[in-house]
Formats: structure tokens, C-alpha cells, sequence
């Protein structure tokens, strides 16, 4: 390529093992001999190279049925930011931003009315964006199991958290057992039923409570899985994809 210093092949040598397999620029340095400032400052221009592909990728993000989000804190050399990841089953967007305000999510999602699902935790930056919401049935999970921890003398507390569990975890596990559309949809709205049923009992105690009325008021995110087995309950696959960036900061030290 113009004005580079390295060929293509050697760039490739570097990118594949530093992106893709999370290796440090340090070690590929070691390893080829090559200085760390030579190689860093390579990647540099290949990534202005590719940069218009960000347009792109983020209107196929658009247009897919079935999106996640999810974020991390990210440390560089003592400096706190953030990783985000959008993706879908055709696109993986990670980007790295000083911010985990909510100007990171217009960016990828824009402003314009979309169609489909976003699956995301509660964090208050998805909020506002211009598509239906999918609530992490996960983390709902791990928030029941801590009230269960938290009040675990309290025989009322102690009840309700057995019974939620068991619909939640329900929920995330049905698309796993290969039912047919029609047989799916019966069985979430079953599994809806269970969750709404506990939810209208109303209990004594402060905690059950609030928790009884997130199910309710919290609606239109809660049950969006009912509709189509496309749609999962929980956002595992944003998890799992970010836990790639994860390892590689890690392994690089921050």
C-alpha cells in the first residue's frame, strides 16, 4: 500500500494474531522483530483505511430483527472508558469510547423508528431508542437470587424467589428445546402466565413487592421472547461476544 513501511503480508502477520487472536503488539514485536512503533503506527493507517465501513455496518445493525448491546469499563494505561458492543447474527460492532453515556447508543442505533428488538440489560442508556426492548432475563435472574440472599431468614422473601427462578430460567431455556412456532408461542405464553400469577399476589414484604411490580409496569420489555422463538430471553450472545475484548484486555494489561 502507499507510503507503508511494511508489506501486506506482514501486515496481515500482525493483524490477524493481534485482533483476532488477542496477542499484544509486544509479543508480535518479539516475535518478528519489528518495531513496536513501526507496528502500531501501520495498524493505525489500515484502520483509517477502513473506517468508512462503519457506515455500513451500522445500517445492517439496523436492519436486523434480533440486536444486542451490551457494555464494560475499559482501563488504558490508568485511563477509565468503556467498551460497547452492538451486534446481531451478520454484524459484531465493538468500539471504544470515553463515555457510557447514551450519545454511544444513538451513534450505532440513530434516531429514526426501527423495526425489531434490541435484548438488553437495564442500564438507562438503552432506554430511549427507537425500537421495541427485550430485558435481559439473566441479569433478572442474578437481582431475584441476591433478594433470596439478602432476606434468606424471611420465609415470605424465601418463597418467591424459588417460584421466579423457575420461570425465568423456563424462559431462557425453551428456544433450546426445538419446538415448532405454534408450540413455542404456547408454551411462553404458559411460562408469561406463571410469572404475572406471582407477580399478582400481593405480598407483605417491601421487597417483593417492588419486584412484583416491575413484572407488571415493566411490560412492554418483559415479554417480547412470548412472540417468536427468534426473539431470546436473555442476552447472552452480547455477553459472550464481549468477552473476547474482555480476554484481550487482559492479556494485554490494560
Amino acid at each position: 500500500m502507499p507510503r507503508m513501511s511494511l508489506s501486506n503480508q506482514l501486515i496481515v502477520e500482525v493483524a490477524a494474531p493481534h485482533y483476532v487472536l488477542g496477542r499484544t503488539l509486544g509479543q508480535i514485536s518479539e516475535r518478528l522483530e519489528v518495531n513496536y512503533a513501526t507496528l502500531s503506527d501501520a495498524l493505525k493507517r489500515i484502520g483509517k483505511l477502513f473506517e468508512p465501513s462503519l457506515e455500513r455496518l451500522k445500517t445492517d445493525y439496523r436492519k436486523a430483527e434480533v440486536r444486542h448491546a451490551d457494555e464494560t469499563s475499559w482501563r488504558t494505561d490508568g485511563s477509565g472508558g468503556y467498551s460497547w458492543y452492538f451486534g446481531s447474527q451478520e454484524v459484531s460492532l465493538h468500539l471504544f469510547r470515553g463515555t457510557r453515556s447514551a450519545s454511544v447508543v444513538r451513534e450505532i442505533i440513530g434516531t429514526q423508528q426501527l423495526s425489531g428488538v434490541l435484548v438488553v440489560d437495564r442500564y438507562g442508556g438503552y432506554n430511549r431508542v427507537p425500537c421495541r426492548i427485550q430485558y435481559c432475563y439473566a441479569h433478572l435472574l442474578r437481582a431475584i437470587k441476591d433478594l433470596e440472599t439478602e432476606f434468606e431468614a424471611n420465609l415470605e422473601v424465601k418463597n418467591y424467589p424459588r417460584a421466579m427462578k423457575i420461570c425465568l430460567t423456563d424462559a431462557m431455556q425453551l428456544r433450546n428445546r426445538g419446538l415448532k412456532e405454534t408450540a413455542y408461542v404456547k408454551q411462553a405464553e404458559k411460562i408469561k402466565e406463571q410469572i404475572l400469577n406471582l407477580s399478582d399476589r400481593q405480598a407483605k414484604h417491601p421487597a417483593i413487592r417492588k419486584w412484583q411490580d416491575f413484572f407488571v409496569e415493566k411490560a412492554e420489555r418483559l415479554y417480547g421472547w412470548c412472540q417468536s422463538a427468534e426473539i431470546p430471553a436473555e442476552n447472552n450472545y452480547a455477553e459472550r461476544e464481549i468477552r473476547k475484548v474482555v480476554i484481550a484486555r487482559k492479556m494485554s494489561f490494560g
